[in-house]
């Protein structure tokens, strides 16, 4: 009996280790063949160093978080409508903080709809000790107004969607700043947060690796791209914050950003469909590129997810590594691990 029921636990942890490794194995994409295409008018522009983030106000303002810029990070913009579009450093007033170790990259862009005042609000600094650093946009210059910092619900911070003056949900992609070992192990540690204006919280968790996150004031609905299990999540917003799961979407890849415009009822998500060659990347960018990828996602009226579109593929060759991804009056920007970036014009049709 004693051997009997040995050899059931050993077929059980057998099994559990095989659906863990197959598991494995279907995230890196072995699986996958993929083929370059992008839309016909595409053409690639010099940046200052390999993009983390896009955050864009409707009429087509990009803010921009840039790596391997020196010490400190720093923000650019982009008039993503502008005849010949070009990155511009922004001017930083910081006021009371002399802005040493500020290291940007999660971006997100609120605008008051009463005195039409537009803040920029953007994670600093690597986990553990993330940071959130809000900023008045005016005449061409940040103004700092606020940094929130030690807050006990901030782990590995990865993206953020403003709701408000001092508010915002947040996407914690990891809980240990150890990439490699919760995506090897399968550990569902990340998780959403708000934080409502004086103190964060988890509303959201058991989640593995969440990254890009954007919110919908039409639907009152909040997307998150959930990164290890390929797919894109649709919470609906209470009251008091608290979300509430009602859409899975799969994706069928690695996504890091998510972008929504609300005009067009789409969202474009960039990441990676070929995770084996992408953790190389992440490693070692300046010697191993990787494939890019860009999706468009319909929206219907009430906010739900219909149909998605392969708006652009790249083997690696011209763009490497797709971090973010933004889309205004079929503009298309897209940027990651190299120091280029693509635009193109693209031709929006609906198929719902």
């Amino acid at each position: 009996m004693g051997h009997l029921k040995l050899f059931s636990l050993m077929t059980i942890a057998v099994l559990v280790l095989f659906t863990k490794i197959c598991k494995f194995t279907y995230r890196l994409g072995l699986h996958k063949t993929i083929y370059q295409h992008r839309p016909e008018s595409c053409r690639l522009l010099n940046t200052p160093g390999f993009t983390r983030s896009y955050a864009s106000t409707q009429n087509g303002t990009v803010f921009i978080s840039i790596a391997g810029n020196g010490d400190n990070g720093t923000i650019y913009t982009m008039e993503l409508l502008a005849n010949i579009p070009g990155f511009k450093e922004i001017p930083i007033n910081w006021r009371d903080h002399d802005g040493k170790a500020f290291d940007p990259h999660g971006l997100s862009v609120w605008t008051d709809s009463y005195n039409g005042e537009t803040f920029l609000f953007v994670i600093s600094g690597s986990s553990p000790g993330n940071v959130v650093d809000i900023f008045r946009w005016e005449a061409g210059c940040l103004e700092h107004s606020r940094r929130i910092q030690n807050d006990p619900s901030f782990h590995a911070m990865q993206d953020l969607a403003a709701v408000g003056k001092d508010t915002f949900f947040f996407t914690n992609n990891l809980y240990v700043p150890q990439f490699r070992l919760e995506y090897t192990l399968d550990l569902h540690w990340g998780s959403v947060g708000y934080f409502d204006g004086t103190e964060g919280r988890v509303v959201a968790d058991r989640l593995f690796m969440p990254t890009g996150i954007a919110f919908s004031f039409l639907h009152g609905l909040l997307y998150v791209t959930h990164f290890g299990l390929q797919e894109l999540l649709t919470f609906r917003v209470e009251e008091d914050a608290q979300i509430s799961l009602i859409q899975t979407f799969p994706l069928y890849s690695s996504m890091m950003s998510v972008d929504l415009d609300e005009a067009s009822s789409l969202l474009h998500t960039a990441g990676h469909p070929l995770m084996y060659k992408a953790l190389k990347t992440m490693g070692d960018p300046e010697n191993h590129s990787s494939p890019s990828q860009v999706l468009r996602v319909n929206i219907n009226q009430h906010g739900l997810l219909t149909t998605i579109t392969e708006t652009l593929v790249d083997l690696g060759r011209d763009l490497s590594g797709s971090q973010a991804a933004v889309s205004r009056h079929e503009r298309l920007l897209v940027g990651g691990y190299t120091r280029k970036a693509m635009l193109c014009e693209t031709e929006i049709k609906r198929d719902f």
